[in-house]
């Protein structure tokens, strides 16, 4: 990488950037995430992370519940 070139953009990112991006706080994340409102995220070792690409593609489609989002996705 030089010093003109930005580094990549991330493909997951944890609770506190995925409720940054969906314009939330990570309080009212975790709260969402709990009552099954957002996506589930995955498991890497001991993160929880979420896809940029899931978040972008579940704010589109109305930030449905999350069994609605995993209907859909299938």
């Amino acid at each position: 990488m030089t010093d003109t070139e930005s580094p990549p953009a991330p493909l997951a990112v944890d609770a506190a950037e995925a409720a940054r991006l969906c314009g939330v706080s990570a309080a009212h994340w975790y709260a969402m995430l709990s009552a099954g409102r957002c996506p589930a995220g995955f498991r890497l070792g001991r993160r929880r992370l979420w896809g940029v690409t899931e978040l972008r593609d579940w704010v589109s489609a109305g930030c449905p519940p999350r069994d609605r989002w995993l209907a859909a996705k299938k």
